[in-house]
Parts: C-alpha cells; structure tokens; sequence
C-alpha cells in the first residue's frame, strides 16, 4: 500500500498549486508511525514500511489553464534535470526522508498464525 506524502516541501507545493487539495487528504496519516499502525489490526507482519522516491513533481496537480497550470509545467520539464541531479548527487544514499520523498509505502505479509 502507498499513499502520497504530502509534508516537508510537498506540503508547501501543494498549497501551492492546488490548496484545495489538501482538505480531501488525511494529513495526519502521511507519518510513518502513524501509516504503519493503519496495519496493525490486519494480522500482517510489516516487511517495510517508510518514505520513499525522491521529490517529484508528478504529485501535483492544477486546474487546466491557469498560470499555475504553466508554473507547473515548466516544472515538469526540470524534473528531468532534478532527477540527473538527485542521482548523481546521492547516487548510493539512501535520501528518502519525510521532507523530500514523494510517497510513503507499506509492505507487509499476510499472517495467518
């Protein structure tokens, strides 16, 4: 199960763009203790549960035409320079954190016990 993350610098990005956004989330649950414990009650043994993928700019969205239509835009094309960046930067880094990583990901295995 994955679900966006929407604080750290997506937070800000969002309110940005598209604010309204925000209301039709669950904000509290975008914390991997939090995300994580959305499991415990389901009989599964976690294998991963974290942040994950770097920044992207594929999060957000905007209502077509407006000038934050063409910002965004604009932004999807850096992405591609932002990637080249990310990966030779912090090639074998882990830098998935609650700031920057554009999703959080659970990963557990049915127990049956």
């Amino acid at each position: 199960m994955d679900i966006p993350n929407l604080k750290g610098i997506n937070y800000f990005l969002i309110w940005f763009f598209n604010k309204e956004l925000i209301a039709k989330h669950n904000l509290s649950i975008m914390d991997k203790n939090n995300f994580s414990g959305l499991f415990d009650n389901l009989r599964l043994l976690p294998v991963f549960c974290d942040y994950y993928g770097v920044f992207n700019f594929g999060l957000f969205q905007v209502k077509e035409r407006s000038f934050r239509y063409f910002i965004l835009q604009f932004c999807y094309k850096l992405q591609r320079g932002l990637n080249f960046i990310f990966n030779t930067l912090f090639k074998n880094r882990n830098i998935n954190s609650k700031y920057l990583s554009s999703h959080l990901l659970y990963i557990g295995i049915k127990n049956d016990s």
